[in-house]
């Protein structure tokens, strides 16, 4: 499974907005590297592209995307929303204030969120909060995580797992997906005094990578609840002698993570304005 984010001028719904505008790959590279020092430019894997970049600067476990050639929109590859908000915000700074930005998802082209001057880093976070939960969970004395015994355990606890090969020259040790379906209910209140219940099931991913110092764990989690399931599920498989620190990465909020710590107790810390 895999999915994208999109940053630009056009979209799939309605609002859509045609421009004359493009950004010219040099313009790009040169705004690119002035801001995040570990970039890596290359040429395109398809025509529809005008470069190709990684970004390790951000994120351990990297940050992939791709500048389209016939517009002013970047796309951003399996990323975690806190880097489409970190990019989003910047990327605005490029395109003049006259022409549109909006985020939007190949997974969900029909939502979008549109990014203005005056758009936040938190608003944008805030507005995909209950999507993308990353977390960064790591010893408190510094105990490096035991790669060999987690591949074994992930095995034995996820069904669906891709665990992908990993090169000297990737910003991690350990990288994998996880792949569940999660049942979502919704309410939706139809008059004053009566409100329906609509459930439907959804297939989702999460993914978790390990740093090149193998000191830090990072798990992009949704919804909320399944975050607070894999946290217990990572804090069984750990010698209990090893203290465990949780931080949500938007906010900074931290946990101490406990052998008998409850879902409850991580919902209510980590939840959005919880």
């Amino acid at each position: 499974m895999s999915f994208a984010y999109f940053i630009g001028s056009t979209t799939n719904n309605e609002s859509k907005s045609k421009t004359t505008f493009i950004l010219s790959p040099e313009e790009f590279t040169h705004a690119l590297k002035t801001k995040w020092k570990d970039v890596t430019v290359g040429k395109p894997l398809t025509e529809a592209f005008s470069l190709d970049w990684q970004c390790t600067t951000m994120h351990p476990k990297g940050v992939w995307g791709s500048l389209f050639k016939d517009s002013c929109t970047i796309s951003l590859e399996k990323p975690d929303i806190e880097d489409v908000a970190e990019f989003a915000v910047w990327f605005r700074t490029l395109v003049p204030s006259d022409i549109p930005l909006e985020i939007y998802s190949d997974m969900d082209a029909e939502e979008f969120y549109v990014v203005t001057d005056k758009t936040t880093y938190l608003q944008i976070v805030d507005f995909y909060s209950d999507r993308d939960y990353m977390i960064q969970v790591k010893s408190v004395t510094g105990d490096l995580v035991d790669i060999e015994k987690l591949s074994l355990d992930l095995k034995r606890h996820w069904l669906r797992l891709e665990v992908y090969p990993v090169t000297p020259a990737d910003p991690y040790s350990f990288y994998w997906e996880s792949f569940l379906t999660v049942e979502f209910t919704h309410e939706i209140k139809i008059s004053e005094s009566e409100t329906i219940t609509k459930t439907s099931s959804s297939d989702i991913v999460q993914t978790g990578a390990v740093s090149k110092d193998k000191t830090t764990l990072y798990l992009s989690c949704y919804p909320i609840a399944e975050l607070a399931k894999t946290l217990i599920w990572y804090r069984s498989i750990v010698d209990e002698k090893i203290e465990l620190l949780v931080e949500l990465k938007s906010e900074k909020k931290q946990l101490i993570l406990q052998h008998d710590t409850t879902a409850e107790v991580i919902i209510n810390k980590f939840r959005p304005h919880g």
